[in-house]
């Protein structure tokens, strides 16, 4: 397994602390935080990979819409995997 950021673990720290368990940052300190200035999908791709690492989750894509002075919420990812219904699962109540 490859070795998580320093900034990653950083951040995961900072959210373990925070009561919220999220934190929002500038998406340019993100970027600077793992030493990048500007966005490409190879850069947010890692970043999103070591945030993972920590079991973080960002919103911050390549297509974010505001610039990079704009902030991103970064939080703690799901405790697992998501869960679907799946429609034979659900049963009415009705005529029963």
């Amino acid at each position: 397994m490859p070795d998580v950021h320093p900034y990653a673990k950083e951040l995961a720290q900072k959210i373990g602390a925070s009561s919220k368990r999220q934190v929002s940052i500038k998406a340019r300190t993100l970027l600077k935080g793992f030493g990048y200035f500007r966005r490409t999908a190879t850069i947010i791709q890692e970043i999103n990979r070591q945030l993972e690492q920590c079991n973080l989750a960002c919103d911050f894509n390549l297509v974010y819409s505001h610039d990079l002075d704009h902030r991103v919420c970064i939080r703690l990812a799901a405790a697992g995997p998501k869960q679907e219904l799946q429609a034979g699962s659900i049963q009415s109540g009705i005529g029963q």
